[in-house]
C-alpha cells in the first residue's frame, strides 16, 4: 500500500519479507489448514504385487443376496487390476486377506511385498500384523485423519459404488443385488483403459499378459433367455426361461442369472440376451373411462385367459433340477445370511 501510494501516514521499517517477520502463533492457530496430499507419485511398483492397496467399504443399509454387509477391495499398483470380495463383518478381514494373498501370489508368480491400508479397524489388529510379519510383507498405513494417503482404494470404492448404483437404477433390481453390481462394475474396470497405465494396455492385460475379450459384455439387468433341454420340458412347454443377467459365474464358464418369479439364482452357458428396453420401462398412463358410457356396444367382453406356462414356482423348481445336466443348467441357491 505504501509503495503504490494508496495510503498516507505509514513508513516501512526494516525488511518486510515473511522470513524476517517470523512465525505468528495467533495467525497459525486461527488459519492453519490441512496440508494438501499429492495426487501423483513417482514411487510406482515395478512388478505385480509390488504394492497392494486395500480397503473395506460398508456397512450397507441393505444386506446382499449372499448375506454380505461389507466388501473388501484390492488394487494392484503395477497393473491396476482390481478384485472385490464380500464379507459379513469386519472381523472376517484376516480370513479373506489370507485367501486373496495366497491366490494372487499363485496366479501371478510373484510375492506380495507391500500392503497399504487404513490405520484403523481390523487392518491394524494383532492377528493381521502377525500374518504380515510372518509373510515378510511391509505394512504401510495412513496417518490419522488422512485417508488421502490410501486414495487409490478410496477412489476405486467410490467409482464402483457409483457404477453399481447406476446399474441397479437402470435395471430396476432391488438393492439386495448391490454386491452383484459391484462385482460387474469391477469386471468392467479391469477391461477398460485407465490413465494410471501409460502404455496402451488394460489392467487385465497388464496382470495376465492376455488381451481381454469384450464380446461377453452385456447390459447389467437385461433379459436373458435360458434354453431348457428337451429332457426337462413337455411337448407344449416353452423352450426357454426368461431371467435377468447379473454377472458371470466364478468357477465355471457360464452366466450368472436370476429368475424373477422364484428368486432362484441360475448359472447357464446356453443363453440369448435381449438388451433392448421393453415396454415395462416406459411410463404407464392410466385412462379413466366414464361408467355411464357404453363402450362395449351392448356386448359382453370376455376376460383374457392367461396362457399356460412353466413359470409357476412348482414347474420352475422341477425345471431347475440340476442333477441331470449340471454343466448346462445349474441352480445356485442364495447363501443363508450369517447373524
Amino acid at each position: 500500500m505504501v509503495k503504490k501510494s494508496m495510503v498516507t501516514g505509514m513508513d516501512i521499517v526494516g525488511s518486510a519479507s515473511c522470513k524476517a517477520l517470523g512465525t505468528c502463533t495467533p495467525c497459525i492457530k486461527g488459519k492453519q489448514s490441512h496440508e494438501d496430499v499429492p495426487k501423483m507419485t513417482n514411487m510406482r511398483a515395478t512388478e505385480p504385487l509390488g504394492r497392494l492397496f486395500s480397503d473395506v467399504c460398508g456397512p450397507m443399509q441393505t444386506q446382499s443376496c449372499q448375506g454380505f454387509n461389507y466388501f473388501m477391495s484390492w488394487i494392484d499398483d503395477y497393473s491396476c487390476k482390481a478384485t472385490v470380495d464380500g464379507i459379513w463383518h469386519k472381523s472376517n478381514v484376516l480370513e479373506h486377506l489370507k485367501a486373496f494373498v495366497a491366490a494372487a501370489e499363485l496366479e501371478s508368480g510373484h510375492k506380495l511385498k507391500v500392503l497399504r491400508s487404513d490405520s484403523r479397524g481390523k487392518y491394524v489388529s494383532c492377528e493381521v500384523r502377525q500374518f504380515l510379519l510372518d509373510k515378510g510383507i511391509r505394512h504401510e498405513t495412513t496417518t490419522a485423519d488422512s485417508l488421502e494417503f490410501n486414495g487409490v482404494s478410496e477412489h476405486f470404492n467410490r467409482t464402483v459404488m457409483e457404477m453399481a448404483h447406476s446399474m441397479l437404477e437402470d435395471s430396476g433390481l432391488s438393492k439386495s443385488f448391490w454386491f452383484d453390481a459391484i462385482e460387474y462394475a469391477t469386471y468392467i474396470h479391469n477391461i477398460i483403459p485407465t490413465c494410471s497405465l501409460t502404455t496402451n494396455v488394460m489392467p487385465h492385460e497388464a496382470w495376465t499378459g492376455n488381451k481381454p475379450d469384450v464380446s461377453l459384455i452385456c447390459t447389467f439387468g437385461c433379459h436373458a433367455f435360458i434354453h431348457i433341454p428337451d429332457s426337462r420340458c413337455r411337448k407344449l412347454d416353452p423352450k426357454s426361461l426368461i431371467c435377468t443377467f447379473i454377472g458371470y459365474a466364478k468357477h465355471r464358464k457360464a452366466y450368472h442369472l436370476m429368475h424373477h418369479p422364484t428368486g432362484h439364482i441360475i448359472e447357464s452357458q446356453d443363453v440369448i440376451f435381449k438388451e433392448t428396453p421393453d415396454h415395462e420401462h416406459l411410463e404407464h398412463v392410466q385412462i379413466e373411462v366414464d361408467p355411464e358410457s357404453d363402450m362395449s356396444g351392448g356386448e359382453e367382453i370376455a376376460a383374457p385367459v392367461a396362457p399356460e406356462s412353466a413359470d409357476s414356482e412348482a414347474e420352475v423348481t422341477k425345471l431347475l433340477d440340476a442333477d441331470k445336466h449340471p454343466a448346462i443348467f445349474h441352480m445356485v441357491l442364495p447363501a443363508a445370511p450369517q447373524l
